[in-house]
C-alpha cells in the first residue's frame, strides 16, 4: 500500500505524489499549531476503512492498543471520522475518504517536527490496523 504525505514545509520522506494541505495548514498556522496530512492510497476499499474505524470507535480497548505507541487519549470526537485528542496538545484524525478509495490520516502538534513524528507513527499503526482488519 502506498503512502502519500504533506507536512508544513514539504512532503514526508515516504511520499509518492505530494497532496496539498495548504488550506488546513494556513488554518493551523493561525492557531500556532503545526499539522500534517496523509492518505493511504492504492484502491483502499471503503469497507475496510469503515470497518477499521468502526472497531476503533466502538471498542475502547482496541483504541487504547492502537494508540499505545502514539500517546494517551484525552478526548474523542466522532465528527467526520474519529478525531482523538492526545496528551501534550496533539491530535490524530482518522477517516475514510468520501470520494476516493483512501483512508486519511491528519495530525496536529505544537511544532512541525512533532507533527511529522506523530504522522509517521500513526501511518505505521494505521497500516497494521488495516492489514489486521
Amino acid at each position: 500500500m502506498g503512502v502519500v504525505g504533506t507536512v508544513e514545509s514539504g512532503p514526508s520522506s515516504s511520499s509518492v505524489d505530494a497532496i496539498s494541505a495548504s488550506a488546513s495548514r494556513n488554518q493551523l498556522e493561525h492557531q500556532g499549531v503545526s499539522g500534517a496530512f496523509a492518505p493511504l492510497t492504492e484502491n483502499m476499499p471503503s469497507e475496510a476503512g469503515l470497518a477499521f474505524l468502526s472497531r476503533l470507535t466502538q471498542n475502547a480497548k482496541a483504541r487504547e492498543h492502537f494508540l499505545s505507541p502514539l500517546g494517551a487519549e484525552v478526548a474523542v470526537d466522532l465528527t467526520d471520522g474519529l478525531r482523538i485528542s492526545l496528551e501534550m496538545g496533539r491530535t490524530l484524525h482518522l477517516r475514510p475518504s468520501g470520494n476516493a478509495p483512501e483512508f486519511r490520516v491528519y495530525v496536529e502538534a505544537t511544532n512541525e517536527a512533532e507533527a511529522q513524528n506523530l504522522l509517521n507513527r500513526a501511518l505505521k499503526m494505521v497500516k497494521i490496523g488495516l492489514a489486521n482488519n
